[in-house]
């Protein structure tokens, strides 16, 4: 992931150019400039230090800005300049000029921000010191009612999160929840209760999987009771949206990048076994999804009393990562009165990729499918855009995909530019 840094630099004087030297004995970094003008006879050359490297705060919330401080004085006679750079684990990310008469010192300041829990390695001249950019720790069962809050901001999973059945996880906005580098593929989250993360469009809940590759909701074994709650979140950097599971969940504007194809796995389908469901939907919902993954669904209601519905509506997908059996969104099964409805999304710069698929070899397969955006209105390039039997007879049968729509429905999320 790539770091951003922002920069503040302050002095008393502006600046025009530098040069670099060693440090002194007393961890003070001198050097030499030498004014451009004609010198005096008897004045000695501008002579920079550079001292007190210190930080605003240490450690720091993953995640916050850090200023950095140095003093620099000219210990010299002439005027002189210097250009301090600012390096943050030997990367060079900000640079300020200094100008300084003799005997003259000031103080620069630069401002970077850290981008996850780890510690970082700051420098400026030759001084260098560390700084620890921290979270709260969490992992391991919850089996009672939890709120992680902004007061305790950020988080980071260090250990797969197992929410209890009969247990809710609520996750406050703004909450910022990291994943540990060492967490590789295992999930963040193993959910047989219910998550409550429901963000504002102001105070966004981000999970950031980093450089693990987890999943991030996992419902494997759960019964049809286990739910997701998520709204206004961001999600990034990692495997799958969700696993498995006979649970369901919400997911709603919001936005997903770097992330893998979603399996939906017969949500629901035990509920005749004596649970009592409040929900027979699963709602994917005015979403913005970045070089990431659609969803892999399969469904079936024939022992239940009600209908069990995958709703994938007003969403925009850019950019393509196949789900399981192919193609951004597929449907592999759809038994019963059981339905997959995609409709008002817009699927841009697909023209050469299988948005909608039903996959060869499963019989019972369906999706209802109308008002979407493709990002072309021939027919002939939409036709290459869906697989279904007229692509192999080992297909369940045809997806109807008209009307189409010849622009982006105005309910649907644009990406910004």
């Amino acid at each position: 992931m790539k770091r951003r840094f922002f920069l503040i630099a302050t002095g008393t004087i502006g600046a025009l150019s530098g040069c670099s030297g060693n440090p002194s004995s007393n961890g003070t970094a001198s050097e030499t400039s030498t004014n451009s003008e004609s010198e005096s006879e008897t004045a000695e050359p501008a002579v920079f230090s550079v001292s007190n490297l210190s930080f605003s705060e240490s450690p720091v919330p993953a995640g916050d800005a850090v200023t950095v401080t140095v003093t620099v004085e000219n210990t010299g006679e002439e005027s002189g300049s210097k250009t301090l750079v600012l390096r943050v684990d030997q990367e060079s990310v900000a640079e300020e000029s200094v100008e300084l008469s003799g005997g003259e010192s000031t103080t620069v300041e630069f401002v970077f921000e850290t981008t996850r829990p780890k510690n970082y390695t700051v420098s400026v001249s030759n001084l260098e010191k560390t700084i620890d950019a921290t979270a709260t720790e969490v992992g391991g069962v919850i089996d009672s009612e939890t709120t992680w809050t902004v007061d305790d901001d950020p988080y980071q999973v260090v250990e797969t999160v197992q929410v209890d059945s009969g247990t809710t996880l609520t996750i406050e906005p703004g909450v910022t929840v990291w994943a540990a580098d060492d967490l590789r593929g295992e999930p963040l989250f193993i959910l047989h209760g219910e998550i409550v993360a429901s963000g504002s469009s102001s105070e966004m809940i981000t999970f950031d999987a980093g450089k693990s590759s987890a999943t991030f909701f996992d419902a494997e074994n759960s019964s049809p009771e286990a739910f997701l709650e998520a709204e206004h979140c961001v999600i990034r950097n990692g495997g799958p949206f969700w696993m498995r599971g006979y649970g369901g969940f919400n997911l709603r504007q919001s936005e997903l990048r770097n992330v893998d194809a979603s399996y939906i796995w017969y949500p629901y389908q035990t509920a005749y076994d004596g649970y009592d469901i409040q929900q027979s939907e699963i709602n994917i919902e005015h979403n913005t999804f970045i070089d990431s993954g659609g969803f892999s669904i399969g469904h079936d209601d024939r022992n239940l009393d009600g209908k069990v519905t995958v709703n994938i509506r007003h969403n925009v997908f850019s950019g393509f990562i196949p789900a399981t059996y192919g193609g951004l969104i597929n449907n592999w099964a759809s038994y019963g009165s059981s339905e997959t409805v995609i409709e008002y999304n817009s699927f841009l710069e697909m023209t050469d990729e299988v948005v909608l698929k039903l996959p060869e070899g499963y019989d019972d397969a369906a999706m209802t499918v109308s008002n979407n955006y493709w990002g072309v209105t021939d027919e002939e390039t939409i036709e290459k855009m869906v697989f279904d039997s007229n692509d192999n007879i080992q297909s369940a049968g045809e997806i109807d995909y008209g009307p189409v729509l010849d622009a982006p429905h105005p309910d649907t999320p644009n990406i910004d530019e």
